[in-house]
């Protein structure tokens, strides 16, 4: 399998399964069944700083927003921009669900109606039917026909402005700017891992130029861990590498109609339609492909440490400086972890690892 094609199977049995992962037994299951494609040893470039070190000892990992990562694109997704028709088919799905939240998604989203010329005229209207509205609901009182035709003396305006390509244009960038990037990428933390320990580029980007170490994470005893620690490894997923296709405007514009109607903004997607999104929140330009990227994404705002007891090896880079290699290699001592070294070969052409006796390494250097 390709990395997407591993992605849609870690997904589509992650969606079909995740209300069980309370049990031990089913979670070690599934753990079993889904490193079949995810790889069982993962690595991480670090630079010697003092937060990375204290979280290599304390056995946690640093999950970071977003904003954070290297990739400003990392995590969006492209949607195809919305036309004239999915707005109005968006405001009459509204109508056919429910009258009261068509009014209140006009009042409480007025900034993206604000250029229309009958911007009062719908604001006023909008507020004086929730106000009908309520007052109905409070003495038991019908007022449906009033609200038909206060729609329907709203709707001829409304279709004139969506058919205004700078006005589709100003919802798009409404919706973009105060919906999207606020509900996707400002609300999730991220972890990531690379495939291999000896990819020349990121030792270079991300373990200080050598000067710093790769940690090398192993799930082969993934069994023993509690349910929460093994909640977290079932959420490794791959990065693709590729062009971003566009996403249909018209699926989105019918789900904020009925996320309006039903007062939630976590409403469920079918399998396919989730899918479809994660992949496209998982691909990366092309130009990324070195990474070769496994990673954990979870549904927070603030960055956190986060429990993950898997750390099997760590690998020095060869210009690491004395005092953090000393460092490293007494957390080894006493972890019981292997320990590499990034040397140069004979010619000075290429990098060989070779595996340290840590206690003899550290036994010579005490004499």
């Amino acid at each position: 399998m390709d990395r997407e094609e591993k992605l849609k199977w870690i997904m589509y049995n992650l969606f079909e399964h995740e209300d069980k992962f309370d049990n031990k037994e089913f979670l070690i299951d599934y753990l079993g069944n889904n490193f079949k494609v995810v790889p069982r040893k993962l690595y991480k470039y670090r630079t010697c700083n003092r937060r990375n070190i204290n979280s290599l000892k304390e056995n946690k990992v640093f999950f970071s927003p977003f904003k954070n990562v290297d990739d400003d694109l990392d995590f969006t997704v492209n949607i195809a921009p919305f036309k004239s028709q999915d707005l109005t088919t968006m405001m009459d799905n509204l109508l056919m669900l429910d009258f009261e939240p068509f009014f209140q998604f006009i009042v409480d989203n007025k900034v993206a109606f604000i250029q229309t010329p009958f911007y009062e005229q719908l604001i006023d209207t909008s507020e004086l039917m929730l106000h009908i509205i309520c007052y109905s609901k409070k003495y038991n009182l019908s007022f449906e026909e009033n609200i038909k035709t206060a729609y329907e003396t709203i709707k001829p305006g409304l279709y004139q402005y969506y058919s205004d390509s700078t006005n589709v244009d100003t919802f798009n960038e409404y919706f973009e700017k105060g919906m999207l990037e606020s509900n996707i990428r400002d609300e999730r933390i991220v972890y990531c891992m690379a495939e291999r320990y000896d990819v020349g580029p990121m030792w270079s980007l991300y373990a200080g130029e050598n000067s710093g170490f790769v940690i090398e994470y192993s799930f082969e005893e993934f069994e023993r861990y509690d349910v929460e620690v093994l909640k977290l490894i079932s959420l490794i997923m791959p990065s693709i590498y590729d062009n971003k296709s566009e996403y249909d405007s018209a699926y989105i514009a019918n789900l904020m109609a009925e996320s309006v109607v039903m007062g939630d903004t976590e409403l469920e997607i079918d399998w396919e339609e989730r899918v479809k999104i994660y992949k496209e929140l998982l691909t990366k330009n092309p130009d990324w492909k070195y990474q070769d990227e496994w990673r954990i994404v979870l549904n927070e705002e603030s960055g956190r440490l986060v429990d993950f007891p898997f750390v099997s090896s760590i690998i020095l880079g060869e210009k690491i400086s004395e005092y953090n290699k000393r460092r490293l290699l007494n957390y080894a001592s006493k972890r019981n972890v292997k320990v590499l070294q990034q040397e140069r070969t004979n010619m000075g052409s290429a990098y060989t690892y070779i595996e340290l006796s840590v206690d003899e390494y550290l036994g010579q250097k005490r004499k």
